[in-house]
């Protein structure tokens, strides 16, 4: 190529696009991958006589996580009473809506909460603070993790308490924030919803309300957090604009029945800053 065509490639070159992130970019996550979801996720289940004990209430595997589980987790159901300090709420990126959600969902967690942390229990933890129950839970879950999971997940994740902590995705949820920023991992539409940690709705069952210890957000979801009520609503309404929305389709890796995934696309926002 001649000299002189160079010079004039160079001279009619694009000039380079600098990209800049959102100053929100680094501080969304993704939520904990609480799975199998038989082993957590939970439905209450009332005795037909006695009611239901709401310090110690019966609880057993949830009908839909039973329903969509895959093999090797399917059939597999757990059952028991579980000391009400386990249990916790969650959503699912299916479960939110623009500004609201369809139904919170009660998880049992051997989680121990603190002003700063939130720590992970095994089974010999919870039975040296006395909680009985939680570690027999916990029991069966790991037995049913041992003979089910595959030889590479059992080498890298011995205990399932270390899967369900997979990435520090769970113990590094701030459980002194008191508000998460939620939107949905994957979907054909952006949607998010600000969860009020501190604020959160107890499970109705008949009569009776057992209240969550506290909300954790889950893998089908990602989430920015923060104390600030009034930035939290802000970014709630932007990621719910139809301008988002549109936006981030052509970021978007596609599925069977078009887009799908959004991941921390959803904050990127190459073409409007935050």
């Amino acid at each position: 190529m001649s000299e002189k065509n160079v010079k004039l490639r160079e001279a009619i070159k694009p000039p380079a696009i600098s990209v800049k992130y959102s100053p929100y970019y680094n501080n969304v996550r993704e939520g904990a991958t609480i799975v199998p979801r038989s082993f957590w996720f939970v439905d209450f289940d009332m005795h037909p006589t006695l009611g239901i004990d709401l310090n110690r209430p019966l609880v057993k595997s949830a009908e839909d996580a039973l329903r969509e589980a895959k093999v090797p987790w399917r059939n597999i159901e757990l059952k028991g009473n579980i000391e009400a300090d386990f249990i916790y709420a969650t959503l699912l990126g299916e479960d939110i809506v623009p500004f609201g959600y369809r139904k919170l969902r009660p998880v049992v967690l051997p989680l121990e909460l603190s002003s700063t942390s939130c720590r992970l229990l095994d089974v010999d933890a919870l039975r040296n603070r006395g909680f009985i129950l939680m570690a027999e839970w916990l029991e069966k879950a790991q037995r049913l993790w041992s003979e089910n999971a595959t030889k590479r997940s059992l080498k890298d994740y011995p205990r399932i308490i270390s899967w369900l902590d997979c990435m520090g995705r769970l113990s590094s949820q701030n459980p002194k924030s008191k508000y998460f920023v939620l939107y949905n991992t994957s979907g054909t539409n952006l949607v998010s919803y600000v969860v009020n940690k501190w604020s959160l709705s107890a499970f109705q069952i008949l009569k009776a309300k057992i209240s969550p210890k506290g909300f954790i957000a889950e893998s089908t979801t990602y989430f920015y957090e923060t104390d600030d009520e009034v930035e939290a609503h802000y970014l709630c309404a932007f990621l719910n604009s139809n301008v988002i929305n549109d936006a981030v389709k052509p970021l978007q890796s596609g599925g069977l029945f078009g887009e799908r995934h959004f991941s921390r696309k959803a904050i990127y926002a190459p073409h409007t800053q935050i």
